[in-house]
């Protein structure tokens, strides 16, 4: 039986750790042909280890737009083309001062545009594009990562309608608020619903442990073709550990 996505090239940003490894992990089982961009060697060497298969380990620096580029170019001459994209926040977590956050978000988002740009010419019609929002808000700055949630969804549904003529999806999904995080402004934040209540009071909230492959299960629907008629789509998944990319 042919994967979901048999024949089909995927690039994978940080995917030497975290949600990215995972979300290569999945990709590969489903028949593609992965390259995962990360740091560091040690990380990559691990991850080719961990998921087998045809993929292949691209060293490089996601804050470095020309570094980047690049790496996509040797996409290019090694399989032609870019079916899916996946492009992750690439948050770390801890407690960091509020400005080393700010500029950390800033850099993500950098490369998240820097990604998109030196992409999307390699990209067929059909072709998709994922992200993964921030990780949940945490005690540390919620208000920063919301921010940055927040423009990662803006950042969809502008490149779904720009792309659209391409026949280019363009989805993200992204972490609700978990319940112990130290906000205090969680339903403001999940936009009037506080996790899975909604205005009913009821709890839709499941009570299960989510592990990352669940996360990767939603990615890897919205990177294949079963997602034809999905763009410019913010999907919030429930209450989970979100997989932490390795800082380096």
């Amino acid at each position: 039986m042919l994967g979901r996505l048999q024949g089909k090239v995927c690039v994978v940003t940080c995917g030497s750790s975290g949600m990215g490894l995972a979300t290569a992990k999945r990709f590969a089982d489903e028949g593609a042909r992965v390259f995962i961009i990360g740091r560091q060697i040690e990380d990559l060497d691990q991850a080719l280890f961990e998921i087998g298969g045809k993929v292949t380990a691209l060293r490089s620096d996601p804050d470095d737009g020309a570094d980047l580029k690049k790496l996509i170019d040797a996409v290019e001459k090694s399989a032609g083309r870019i079916d899916v994209l996946y492009l992750d926040a690439n948050m770390f977590g801890g407690a960091l001062p509020i400005e080393r956050r700010v500029r950390q978000c800033d850099r993500s988002l950098t490369s998240l545009v820097d990604a998109v740009r030196a992409s999307v010419r390699l990209m067929p019609k059909g072709s998709s594009i994922v992200m993964t929002g921030s990780p949940p808000n945490d005690a540390h700055s919620p208000g920063v990562l919301e921010a940055l949630r927040a423009a990662i969804g803006a950042l969809a549904k502008g490149w779904a309608a720009e792309f659209r003529d391409k026949c280019i999806r363009v989805n993200v999904v992204s972490p609700k608020c978990p319940d112990h995080a130290d906000s205090g402004n969680h339903e403001a934040l999940n936009g009037g619903h506080r996790n899975g209540r909604g205005r009913s009071g009821l709890d839709f909230a499941l009570s299960r442990e989510k592990p990352a492959r669940d996360v990767a299960n939603c990615l890897l629907f919205l990177a294949s073709d079963e997602s034809s008629c999905v763009t410019g789509t913010e999907l919030f998944l429930d209450d989970f550990e979100w997989p932490r990319s390795r800082a380096s």
